[in-house]
């Protein structure tokens, strides 16, 4: 009996006898009650909770939105400095190719130049197929210049990529930005 005393004074009862209902009664209301407080305590701590996690969520999903955009742009950033570095690869090459194929036909057409100087050709014949051998050489001599023009200097597939590469980094930039 006197835990049940005890109990109705902690609730808040000063006289529980002065109720209609029975001592059991009683005291079995004022555990309804102190539980039911005890659910809603629970209840509004579970609620707070379910709030808290959710709040951490979004910020997970973010931060992760967040390092997959910069994951994209290191990578563009990395393609980027390799296609650079292969363009002034090819670009080296390139002109070194040309140089030589440009010393070439100098060494090749100052051969000749000095033949046809210094010894007199009477025979139009042999003039005629020295001139159709030197205009063969250096059109050749072009033609493989343009080609290597084309191939190491031009890089067009090379700069192709980097315009969508610097594309892609304007795109992922804003991206960012908006975060």
């Amino acid at each position: 009996m006197a835990y049940y005393q005890k109990l109705m004074k902690d609730l808040g009862v000063d006289n529980p006898s002065s109720s209609v209902a029975s001592a059991t009664e009683q005291y079995i209301i004022l555990q309804n009650n102190s539980l039911m407080k005890e659910v809603s305590r629970i209840t509004q701590e579970l609620v707070e909770k379910t709030t808290l996690c959710e709040e951490y969520e979004e910020e997970v999903d973010s931060v992760t939105r967040s390092r997959n955009a910069l994951q994209s742009y290191v990578k563009n950033k990395h393609e980027n400095i390799e296609l650079l570095n292969v363009l002034q690869e090819n670009t080296e090459t390139g002109y070194i190719k040309i140089i030589n194929v440009l010393s070439f036909m100098t060494l090749f057409c100052g051969i000749l130049a000095t033949y046809v100087i210094h010894r007199p050709i009477t025979d139009s014949f042999v003039k005629v197929s020295f001139l159709t051998l030197l205009l063969g050489c250096v059109s050749a001599g072009l033609h493989i210049l343009y080609e290597l023009h084309k191939k190491y200097i031009l890089n067009t597939d090379i700069r192709n990529e980097l315009t969508k590469q610097i594309d892609n980094n304007a795109l992922v930039a804003s991206l960012i930005d908006n975060m």
